[in-house]
């Protein structure tokens, strides 16, 4: 996905960010969000935000929340 936003290939973005959805976990959630809004994969980013809505709780007390934080 980094390859397809750094050659302009919204295709292939699109297709990279719809494979990354099945790998949405509250471990890898927030960064996925984040490698979704640096490379503009509006898709990924908003099923990332949905989805920590979705498992607050589980997401706020994952140890990746607490590195996130600092």
């Amino acid at each position: 996905m980094i390859y397809a936003d750094y050659f302009m290939l919204p295709r292939l973005a699109d297709i990279c960010s719809s494979y990354l959805k099945y790998y949405v976990t509250t471990k890898s959630v927030l960064q996925l969000m984040l490698l979704a809004h640096a490379h503009n994969a509006e898709q990924l980013e908003n099923y990332c935000i949905n989805f920590i809505a979705l498992n607050e709780k589980e997401v706020i007390e994952s140890r990746a929340y607490r590195h996130f934080k600092r």
